[in-house]
């Protein structure tokens, strides 16, 4: 009797075993009778990792390199295409937009607090809505409000390249660069001098750089590492009370902007 037991039950976990490995599995030949090209999946991880353990936008460079402008790639068992024609983008994007109406489908992020929001994740009225609140901000009349504050982070950039340049001292360019981007986003979205090029532990710097360095593992170790996204939502939080609560000359930041733009929104709604 326990024998008859042990016997089935050894036979029933062995075929949800293999129908499971299956269904991780079965999706793994879909880029191939496409005929594109891409790196082999492994099961549960996909493609996301490498032997080299890269970032995800190292992968992605690499990838591009090995296999030209269009190849794919697998989320687990979802297979991704990955397009680096502007040709064919602007096909999707701009002559095709009614058919690529949504953003792509992330369960793993859609129900966190900060990611979830992301504007690559919105789908929807949702997306919609905020499509057309965010579409008047780029206006280029908008956008060169922010000139003064990109040209001062300029300002203190080159600074800091004459500063190696008279000590004669190599540089990495990429680093450098970098920290220039960081500095300008820092300033015209955030409100904040971060000048990381000096102060290369500057918090804010730090917290991109946790962000950036594996996006796909926020959700797993929230609940052992502080989770730099949060940085960022209680940053944005702070500066938009306090541009709410303190009377202050505009900055023609893009907070500003936004803010602005809720501002008509709120108004709008009230008329009606």
């Amino acid at each position: 009797m326990f024998s008859n037991l042990i016997q089935e039950y050894f036979w029933e976990t062995f075929g949800t075993t293999i129908v499971y490995s299956r269904y991780l599995t079965w999706t793994f030949d879909y880029w191939k009778k496409q005929g594109v090209p891409g790196n082999k999946p492994r099961p549960f991880l996909g493609t996301i990792k490498s032997p080299e353990n890269r970032t995800l936008q190292d992968q992605d460079y690499a990838n591009h390199k090995k296999y030209g402008r269009v190849y794919g790639s697998f989320e687990g068992r979802i297979p991704v295409l990955h397009i680096n024609d502007p040709e064919m983008i602007e096909q999707a994007f701009v002559k095709d937009a009614s058919i690529f109406t949504d953003r792509r489908s992330e369960k793993m992020f859609e129900d966190t607090p900060v990611i979830g929001k992301a504007l690559t994740f919105l789908k929807g009225a949702e997306w919609k809505k905020t499509r057309a609140i965010l579409t008047p901000t780029f206006s280029s009349r908008k956008l060169k409000q922010m000139f003064p504050l990109i040209l001062a982070c300029l300002n203190t950039f080159i600074q800091s390249l004459e500063k190696y340049a008279e000590k004669n001292e190599l540089i990495n360019a990429k680093n450098i660069f970098s920290s220039f981007t960081l500095d300008v986003i820092a300033s015209c979205v955030f409100a904040i001098k971060t000048d990381s090029i000096k102060n290369p532990e500057n918090e804010f710097k730090v917290a991109t750089e946790n962000v950036m360095a594996d996006p796909p593992t926020e959700p797993f170790f929230s609940w052992f590492v502080k989770n730099p996204f949060e940085y960022f939502k209680e940053t944005a939080e702070n500066m938009i009370d306090m541009r709410k609560t303190k009377q202050k000359p505009r900055r023609c930041d893009f907070l500003d902007v936004l803010l602005q733009a809720e501002a008509a929104e709120n108004k709008s709604m009230f008329c009606k």
